[in-house]
C-alpha cells in the first residue's frame, strides 16, 4: 500500500467556526432514540452533551456531543429533514465513525458491557493503528 502524506495545515483555517463552541463540520448520525445513544457514546467514549433540543413531551430530537475538541450531532429519524436511518430505508450506511480513544481493549469492554457489539476484534491496521469495529 502506498501512502501519500501531504501537509496536515494545508487548508487550516485560523478564524473562529461561524458560532462559538462549534466546528466548519459537524457530521449527523441519525438515531431513533438520542437520549439511549446520547448515554451510550457518554459511557463507552466519554463524549459530552454540549446542546440538546427536546420536544413538547420531553422526547430528544436533536443532542450536539464534543469529544477531545470534535463535535458530533445525532438527530432524531426525520427531524428537519426526511433523512432516515439506513436500517428504515433498506440502504446500507456510508458513514464511519473513526473514533480514537487512549485503551481499545477497555473501551470494547465497556461497549459490550453498554449493550454495543464487537462486529471486527482489534488488530494492526497498515499504517500502525490497532482498529476494531463494533
Amino acid at each position: 500500500m502506498r501512502h501519500l502524506t501531504k501537509n496536515w495545515f494545508d487548508n487550516v483555517d485560523p478564524r473562529s467556526a461561524p458560532r462559538p463552541g462549534r466546528s466548519w463540520l459537524e457530521p449527523i448520525i441519525w438515531m431513533k432514540n438520542i437520549k439511549q445513544a446520547t448515554d451510550f457514546y457518554h459511557k463507552v467514549f466519554g463524549f459530552v452533551p454540549i446542546r440538546e433540543c427536546f420536544d413538547e413531551a420531553g422526547f430528544g430530537q436533536f443532542v450536539r456531543l464534543r469529544y477531545r475538541g470534535f463535535h458530533l450531532s445525532l438527530s432524531q429519524e426525520s427531524f428537519d429533514n426526511d433523512a432516515m436511518l439506513p436500517l428504515e430505508n433498506k440502504n446500507q450506511s456510508t458513514f464511519l465513525l473513526y473514533i480514537y480513544v487512549d485503551n481499545l481493549s477497555e473501551t470494547l469492554a465497556i461497549l459490550t458491557q453498554e449493550g454495543g457489539s464487537v462486529i471486527n476484534p482489534p488488530h494492526p491496521t497498515s499504517w500502525g493503528d490497532q482498529r476494531a469495529r463494533a
